[in-house]
């Protein structure tokens, strides 16, 4: 799937942040996982997941501190996943923010 027409609104940068993802993959199984972006911006992110996941999934993000801990009062936000690419042993994930509950 090439991603070469770029329909977003907000520009993207290319931030590498240490972030925790949980969910549920597309076999029904409970997953958290700490990753890193590849990019952000003002509506989603790109980056990389072991778990396999689909398209529509919703997926919690949360920020670390590079010490692999929580901030104190960062509490997790909720992405759809909306495209998924095989990157070797993990995946490519393009997430959409969710604000108040709408897409």
């Amino acid at each position: 799937m090439g991603h070469t027409f770029d329909r977003r609104r907000s520009k993207r940068l290319f931030l590498n942040f240490s972030v925790e993802v949980s969910g549920i993959d597309r076999y029904g199984q409970p997953f958290v996982e700490c990753t890193k972006t590849l990019d952000i911006s003002d509506t989603g992110c790109r980056l990389f997941a072991k778990a396999a996941l689909k398209c529509g999934d919703l997926v919690n993000i949360r920020l670390n501190v590079p010490t692999g801990e929580r901030l104190p009062d960062e509490r997790p936000q909720q992405f759809e996943v909306m495209w998924v690419e095989p990157t070797g042993a993990c995946w490519t994930i393009g997430a959409r923010k969710i604000v108040n509950g709408e897409i």
